[in-house]
């Protein structure tokens, strides 16, 4: 009978792991990719006025994710990621770990981002800091906080 329970427990184990770890992986691929030739922009201050710059979309990130999850912008715009949250956050390209999707570069590739191409903070940002991004390929774009993969979202952008 002991060897029951340990069964039961060994296989709840292995499918609570199996969960996490496909719903952690489930980030979309980009679909109706323009021709364009990526030229981003990527910035990180801790001054988060909406005032204070030129930007389409504002995403928060608080203790629970990413809100809004998805927002549309037109190519050529530039989208602000804030953090409010208690902890670092890293927006990043989908697919976790290796971001390759928006540039098709690899983190280790395109890090430190320098020519601001890659849809990646390549590093944390504090709390109170934020993080832009100009998006000037046209497609649904996924991304996630590379720190905590289970929070990501969607930048739709239009021509």
């Amino acid at each position: 009978m002991n060897n029951l329970w340990i069964w039961i427990v060994v296989l709840i184990i292995i499918l609570g792991g199996g969960y996490w770890w496909y719903t952690s992986s489930q980030t979309p691929v980009p679909i109706n990719q323009g021709a364009s030739s990526p030229v981003g922009e990527s910035t990180t201050s801790t001054d988060t006025t909406p005032g204070d710059s030129t930007f389409a979309a504002l995403i928060t990130y608080s203790d629970n994710g990413y809100s809004p999850a998805t927002v549309t912008i037109k190519k050529g715009e530039t989208v602000r990621f804030v953090n409010n949250s208690t902890r670092d956050t890293w927006p990043a390209s989908a697919r976790h770990p290796d971001h390759t999707v928006y540039d098709g570069t690899s983190r280790t590739q395109h890090c430190p981002n320098e020519s601001g191409t890659a849809f990646d903070a390549c590093r944390g940002v504090k709390p109170g800091e934020f993080w832009e991004f100009t998006f000037d390929k046209v497609g649904e774009w996924a991304y996630h906080d590379h720190l905590i993969a289970q929070y990501f979202g969607k930048v739709i952008v239009t021509e």
